[in-house]
């Protein structure tokens, strides 16, 4: 293990201690120490301020909590002064969505998630935590307006994509994009997107640029998997339309100029 590895997997553990109530079962979970048995794999975990999250704990889609909440990928969120008007595009649980509502409760937030799954317990965990500001739709975001193919991943519910990554089943989803959504919902301005759509963050942004609504956002930030090979052109992308970028390691923030 490298002396980086190292501190990482202690900064990561001493920011499970001071965030979760019920550390020492999260770690369990999260280490793989201790796995769900028998049908029901669904479990809650509790933090300190007092937010409860649901969540299936035989897929390792549950640390993405830790992940948003304790690495802090979208710290651009909080550099942006009183948005009325954010959208969190793959919102999975959510962790972003609920930490946005959380932090602005006078903004709009509009959650979508593609995945059936990942979509009851986003509503379960927006229920429980009396979140009102959040707005979940289970509609997939793209550059088109059709019907996809969604490909599950038995093992990740964060890795639920429309791009296939090897073996699992799928059905089919409701797929819109952004010039669609924003007339749907009467979006003159969006002020925060934050966009985790499993290989599909590229073409969501080269549609919005296609169709003008691109000029509508005001600050992004997603992460792309830099072996999927859009890396580079997101980053294009997004300066060649006034975007300032920065980049930490597979997430990109950019807000305009």
């Amino acid at each position: 293990m490298t002396r980086l590895n190292l501190l990482s997997k202690i900064k990561t553990t001493f920011g499970i201690i001071t965030t979760f109530r019920d550390w020492p079962k999260f770690m369990l979970y999260y280490f793989e120490i201790l796995k769900p048995r028998g049908k029901n794999t669904e479990t809650t975990f509790t933090f300190w301020n007092g937010l409860k999250w649901h969540v299936d704990a035989s897929k390792r889609g549950f640390a993405v909590i830790s992940d948003v909440w304790i690495k802090h990928p979208y710290w651009l969120l909080f550099k942006i002064k009183n948005p009325k008007i954010i959208f969190d595009f793959g919102a999975h649980i959510g962790s972003f969505s609920i930490m946005a509502a959380k932090k602005y409760p006078e903004a709009k937030i509009y959650a979508f998630e593609a995945s059936k799954e990942n979509y009851v317990m986003l509503k379960k965990n927006l229920r429980e935590n009396k979140i009102k500001n959040v707005h979940a739709y289970n509609v997939g975001v793209g550059a088109k307006n059709c019907i996809l193919d969604f490909f599950i991943n038995e093992k990740n519910t964060v890795m639920n994509s429309f791009v296939r990554k090897g073996k699992g089943g799928s059905y089919k989803v409701k797929c819109k994009n952004v010039s669609k959504i924003f007339d749907e919902l009467r979006i003159k301005k969006c002020d925060f997107m934050k966009i985790d759509v499993e290989g599909f963050e590229y073409r969501v942004l080269k549609g919005a640029e296609r169709d003008g609504s691109l000029e509508k956002i005001n600050a992004v930030a997603t992460e792309v998997a830099v072996k999927m090979g859009y890396f580079k052109k997101t980053e294009e992308l997004l300066r060649r339309n006034g975007f300032k970028v920065n980049t930490v390691v597979d997430i990109i923030s950019a807000v305009r100029k």
